[in-house]
């Protein structure tokens, strides 16, 4: 029941990309994930992947911030952190 979980608002910054509105959403990041995470994960190792991974999930709610600051839709799903891993993929082959 959502009024029972206590989730400190600085953790909503790591906690909004576990969150998809439906299944296609969730689908549509595994299949990049998929596609492009065990090779950037190959080349970083699994630790320096994870890291990079939950960085990019930051790193995507900090910029939606900056860039939609006064937005009042909910920022929800893995798609910074998605967006992180396709582009390590791109620089790295």
């Amino acid at each position: 029941s959502p009024e029972f979980v206590v989730i400190p608002e600085s953790l909503s910054y790591l906690t909004y990309s576990f969150l998809h509105a439906d299944i296609f959403h969730l689908g549509g990041n595994m299949l990049f994930l998929w596609v492009f995470g065990d090779n950037v994960e190959d080349a970083l190792g699994h630790i320096r992947y994870l890291i990079f991974y939950l960085a990019c999930a930051v790193a995507g709610a900090f910029f939606q911030g900056l860039v939609a600051w006064d937005s009042q839709v909910p920022l929800i799903g893995a798609s910074g952190a998605i967006a992180g891993v396709v582009t390590a993929y791109l620089i790295l082959y």
